[in-house]
């Protein structure tokens, strides 16, 4: 059982992507944001890609409520210059 314990594995951008959308689901916001920098950081280790964009256009629709009227503006205005560059 120790041995479970020890064992590690990679985290891969299919992981980040699984979180987001349970975050999203659950409408937790601020732990949404946490996976949203990672694939949003200009030094992510997944890259950005047309994928991402679409993973995180997507999850971020679920946070539709008045309360997260303008972080959801502000975080898909990053997508959208991001996808620009």
């Amino acid at each position: 059982m120790a041995e479970k314990l020890k064992e590690k594995f990679d985290v891969t951008v299919n992981d980040e992507v699984i979180g987001l959308n349970i975050y999203a689901s659950q409408r937790k916001f601020a732990e949404y944001r946490e996976k949203y920098e990672i694939l949003m950081d200009d030094e992510s280790p997944y890259g950005f890609d047309q994928e991402i964009s679409k993973q995180l256009g997507k999850t971020i629709m679920l946070f539709n409520t008045d309360i997260f009227k303008n972080d959801r503006l502000m975080l898909t205005e990053r997508i959208c210059r991001k996808m620009k560059k």
